[in-house]
């Protein structure tokens, strides 16, 4: 039902990695050779067609008529002609052919120009013997040549390492390159066209030359496999005859069963798929605790299952543990060597050199919320939710602590630490989510350093809010920068809200630069009111008009109630008051004034004392005028 998860990095893996290798190197090998040998049998048609007539039959007859002229004799019999080319081809060394095809056609060829013998003449002039030689000595050379080319030159192999050699990761692709693939030529093979079409290669190479090919073919693999085990050399053996060794370690063979222990790992993980999709994560943990622990059992199959069964914990500590245990194990820091370059794990499995695994990018984003809300994923209300988005609200004048209560700042620290060391080394420093994590790592710093900025305003010195505003401008910087790298890396590519991080870092940056305007213009109004200060203390011999305004209150708030006492105890003495003053209207009765708010009554007695303060400073100043008189 479900495939087995199996580890394959170990001497299965290997062992089906040499096989592999061992027969397309035994392929392309005997191809080579194969196209040597067809090669050395073109050239040698060519080598045997330059002696028909339609290239030397002009230098021929010009050979002849300067035998003519120079020694006055009548060579001009075609007889003479098949003479010389009779001659020539018995001193010719002649190679044998590899294709039925090719010696039908040689032999053709040469029973066109006679296969008569003819005995070595010693009357034949010098011209035509130092043409002779010309056309021998070129034949031999270009034999030399070609023996020389096809057989002993062999540079590809000879500058390699018997390892290196062997376990050459570019034989697949040689073998694939030389067959087209029906997906991509479609228009090739389905072309209606006759005229494109080409006849199927029906040449029959006899036993011998074969043998011969396979000869020098197992030469070339001699070397490379001395130093490997016995079942490969049996391997190389039975390639030729289109054999194959039983492969006990593999499992999934067709001719292969099942082991109790593979039986009873498939059943445990149909259970653990059962378990979890009707949400029993009790059950589901012991099974993944069950599975993990058998020695056989590849994790990075089944890695998402424990993330998503411990995500369902109380202790979410345990999911960042496991994911970050997984990146430290099969982690892509490997020595590079080319012998294990196809002995690796799959990428979709773990990772590479160009490639991020998916656990470590989980163990990331995982590390990021959970640092940022202390392990509290789950918004219940649209109150908490808008808490978790950087949202501050001012309440009684006091702010919401919720995010700052929320935030690790040792756990960010840690994963920022972590990543700027993870950006320094490949995959990492070519992978944009990675760079992406990173900004958003520091886009929460920022959002906690301005809060604890604006919750802690009064009570802390000033360098320390200095050092704040520092590090909000610093991070604000940082995740800009990121974004921009993350774009500009090969998985950049991905959609993310830009708006929303701009709009959010603007709001971060203007909590800081309003609070400092705020702080600014307190300054400035302290400063004000100590310059005052200091002006009335220089100034205490000129009384001001604030100081006599002042010092009226005081005496006015003392003698309040004595004044009103004194005015009625005098009133004999006084003289008539003007009844304007004390004019009773029926706006101002009594009973209306129970109705009447606090300050009406307050405005009302002010004025009143007010006309009795008149009263009595009128009537000082006339005392004074009639004592002087």
């Amino acid at each position: 039902m479900f495939d087995i998860p199996l580890n394959t990095s170990t001497y299965v893996n290997k062992h089906r990695v040499r096989e592999r290798q061992l027969r397309y190197r035994y392929i392309n090998e005997h191809t080579k050779q194969y196209k040597k040998y067809k090669r050395h049998v073109y050239k040698k048609k060519v080598l045997r067609r330059k002696y028909s007539d339609k290239k030397y039959g002009s230098s021929l007859d010009e050979n002849f008529n300067n035998s003519d002229n120079n020694n006055n004799n009548n060579n001009n019999h075609p007889e003479n002609k098949e003479y010389l080319i009779a001659r020539r081809n018995k001193k010719k060394t002649k190679w044998t052919t590899v294709y039925s095809q090719d010696t039908q056609e040689l032999e053709s060829e040469n029973n066109a120009f006679g296969s008569t013998k003819y005995e070595e003449d010693s009357d034949i002039s010098e011209t035509e013997d130092t043409n002779n030689a010309n056309i021998n000595d070129t034949d031999e050379d270009a034999r030399i040549k070609l023996e020389k080319n096809d057989y002993d030159n062999d540079d590809d192999n000879n500058n390699l390492d018997e390892e290196e050699a062997f376990i050459s990761s570019k034989d697949e692709r040689k073998y694939f390159s030389r067959h087209h693939k029906p997906q991509q030529t479609y228009e090739l093979w389905i072309d209606p066209n006759t005229t494109t079409h080409r006849p199927l290669q029906t040449n029959i190479i006899r036993f011998p030359e074969w043998s011969k090919i396979e000869t020098r073919t197992k030469s070339k693999l001699k070397e490379p496999l001395a130093q490997t085990t016995h079942s490969l050399k049996a391997y190389q053996k039975l390639i030729p005859y289109g054999l194959y060794l039983h492969d006990p370690h593999n499992i999934r063979s067709y001719h292969k069963r099942p082991t109790i222990q593979d039986k009873h790992i498939e059943t445990m993980v149909i259970l653990l798929r059962i378990h979890i999709s009707k949400l029993n994560w009790s059950m589901a943990y012991r099974i993944f605790a069950l599975l993990i622990r058998i020695p056989r059992v590849d994790i990075r199959s089944i890695w998402q299952y424990g993330v998503a069964i411990l995500n369902q914990s109380e202790n979410l500590i345990q999911c960042l543990t496991f994911l970050e245990w997984m990146h430290s194990v099969f982690s892509s820091k490997k020595a590079y060597h080319l012998t294990n370059l196809l002995q690796s794990d799959p990428v979709f499995r773990g990772s590479s050199r160009n490639h991020t695994a998916q656990f470590s990018l989980t163990w990331l984003w995982n590390s990021l919320i959970f640092y940022s809300t202390k392990g509290d994923q789950t918004r219940r209300n649209k109150h908490d939710y808008e808490k978790g988005n950087m949202r501050i609200k001012e309440e009684d004048g006091e702010y919401d602590e919720h995010f700052l209560n929320k935030y690790d700042k040792e756990g960010m620290e840690r994963l920022i630490e972590k990543i700027t060391e993870m950006i320094l080394s490949p995959p990492f420093m070519e992978d944009g989510e990675v760079w992406f994590i990173l900004a958003m790592c520091h886009m929460m710093r920022a959002d906690y350093t301005s809060l604890c900025y604006l919750n802690r305003r009064g009570g802390q010195p000033s360098y320390e809010r200095e050092k704040l505003y520092d590090q909000v401008t610093y991070d604000i910087n940082k995740v800009i920068k990121y974004l921009k790298e993350s774009k500009s890396r090969q998985n950049g590519d991905f959609l993310y809200p830009n708006d929303y991080i701009m709009r959010s870092l603007t709001q971060i940056e203007l909590r800081v630069s309003e609070e400092e305007e705020e702080e600014e213009e307190e300054e400035d109004d302290d400063d004000e009111e100590e310059e005052k200060e200091a002006s009335l203390s220089d100034d205490t011999n000129k009384p001001t008009h604030m100081s006599l305004t002042n010092k009226r209150k005081e005496i006015e708030e003392n003698n309040r109630y004595q004044l009103v006492s004194q005015a009625i105890n005098e009133s004999d003495l006084r003289p008539e008051l003007d009844s304007s003053l004390f004019q009773v209207e029926e706006e101002n009765s009594f009973l209306q004034t129970l109705d009447m708010p606090d300050y009406l009554l307050e405005d009302d007695y002010n004025n009143q004392y007010n006309a009795h303060d008149n009263f009595y400073t009128n009537r000082d100043s006339d005392d004074r005028e009639y004592s002087s008189d």
